[in-house]
């Protein structure tokens, strides 16, 4: 065969397996989990940023030289729709852009997130009048401080002990003794019940109990203060408590703390909270009523 005829085939044989590798480099499944990217635009003008295109998978940005790659599809572009505010109405020369949890425009710089655990229990303080703050811990700090403000959103519940997402906004000239912060609940992260909590008898099975008898919980933990001391492990399933393993002191009583104490089996008790009173109503029917 001619020297020069053979080395054609040879190069026309090797440039088409050159593509078809690369093409199997660029082969993609029709698998649609999508990601976004960063692909670079044709400028007019330099200096041209690129733009957010959501692709099918990862093999497709891929293939398509894009950049900045994440999972998931790319959120809507606030850009200018003509002017200088973007498609949410926020004035862009101001700084402002558009907050979703807060559904309204924001300068970023004024706008801070916070976590912050609630306690289950209010306390009497004294601000502009005397009133009733919330006991709160911010971040990890471990002491419990007053809360002075409002959250936007939030109903909070004694009982309950809460671990928030809060958004702090300043605010211009706010009125007179008034903070210059207001603050909206973006998440409720936890509300635990009971956790954290201590309660006075009130009433077994509607008769007032003249004992100062008390139930406190932890965690994993409660303990009665009745005659005796009872003490025990707990857990919460849906709106029943379970205690199946509660000691006891063994010290003889008489009246109405002898009567609670024979009423104290709340292992797979029905629990209930409303307006700081906790309701048991054990499996023999007794309903215990405790004060927060």
């Amino acid at each position: 065969m001619n020297t020069s005829i053979f080395s054609i085939l040879l190069l026309t044989i090797l440039g088409f397996s050159q593509s078809v590798s690369a093409e199997t480099q660029t082969m993609c499944t029709m698998e649609y989990a999508p990601v976004c990217g960063s692909v670079q635009v044709q400028c007019i003008q330099a200096p041209c940023d690129p733009i957010k295109q959501t692709f099918g998978n990862n093999c497709m940005a891929k293939a398509a030289w894009a950049s900045n790659i994440s999972q998931g599809e790319c959120e809507i572009n606030a850009k200018p729709i003509g002017g200088d505010k973007d498609l949410h109405g926020c004035l862009i020369a101001a700084g402002y852009s558009w907050n979703k949890e807060l559904t309204k425009c924001v300068r970023s710089w004024e706008v801070k997130t916070h976590i912050l655990t609630v306690g289950p229990k209010t306390s009497t303080c004294t601000g502009i009048i005397s009133m009733e703050c919330l006991q709160v811990k911010i971040g990890a700090v471990k002491t419990w401080s007053n809360w002075y403000s409002t959250i936007s959103g939030f109903t909070y519940e004694p009982g309950y002990t809460y671990r928030l997402r809060v958004i702090s906004e300043s605010i211009e000239n706010p009125p007179a003794d008034a903070s210059n912060k207001i603050y909206t609940l973006a998440k409720v992260i936890s509300k635990t019940p009971l956790a954290g909590t201590t309660w006075k008898i009130d009433t077994l099975n509607g008769k007032k109990i003249q004992s100062p008898a008390s139930l406190s919980f932890t965690y994993n933990k409660m303990q009665a203060k009745i005659c005796n001391t009872m003490f025990g492990g707990y857990t919460l399933k849906g709106d029943t408590i379970q205690s199946p393993w509660l000691a006891s002191t063994m010290m003889y009583c008489e009246g109405d703390g002898m009567t609670l104490e024979g009423a104290m089996n709340i292992d797979w008790a029905k629990w209930n909270i409303k307006n700081s009173i906790l309701t048991l109503t054990t499996k023999s029917g007794d309903i215990i009523v405790w004060n927060l």
